[in-house]
């Protein structure tokens, strides 16, 4: 089964994740790029697009090059298309099946559990140092999240360390 969604969603999900894995407050990002801070969770949520400047604004503030983010969203296409993610160049608005996703396990008890616990939890600022082809188990937690849905359920409930995490064959996603 194919699932749709857009570069812009796949960069805003960079920018979150950069943006909470160092603790940087939304109003941070929102002075950066000259929106207050309303606007820019408008924007960070898919809400209201994603311009290049904002993109770069937002690199910025987050003391990374624009480059980066994209290297991290174009290894990010390559993963989720793995999975039978397709992402178009213009936003899809209501249709993009990616963004509730995302607000979902930014959302959850999980994320929050396994902020508490780094070691178990693989950012995609991973794949931007070589290390996120080695199989489905290396890959940034967002994604097998927003894939798999045992895993997400794990996520859900509260992704606890003595709860059976969901195993894959990873045969069978390559």
């Amino acid at each position: 089964m194919q699932r749709n969604s857009s570069q812009s969603t796949l960069l805003l999900l960079v920018l979150r994740e950069i943006r909470l894995d160092n603790s940087i407050h939304p109003g941070q990002l929102a002075y950066f790029t000259g929106k207050t801070p309303r606007e820019w969770e408008s924007i960070e949520s898919g809400k209201s697009p994603l311009t290049l400047q904002l993109l770069t604004n937002a690199s910025y503030g987050l003391s990374l090059p624009p480059s980066h983010v994209m290297s991290v969203a174009e290894q990010l296409t390559q993963v989720f298309n793995r999975h039978g993610w397709f992402f178009q160049t213009t936003p899809l608005g209501k249709d993009d099946e990616l963004m509730p996703l995302i607000d979902s396990y930014f959302d959850s008890k999980g994320y929050e559990a396994l902020r508490a616990r780094p070691i178990d939890r693989i950012s995609v600022n991973f794949l931007n140092m070589g290390m996120g082809m080695g199989g489905y188990h290396s890959e940034p937690t967002i994604v097998r999240y927003c894939c798999d849905p045992d895993f997400k359920s794990w996520i859900d409930a509260g992704a606890q360390p003595g709860m059976t995490t969901p195993t894959v064959d990873v045969t069978s996603s390559l």
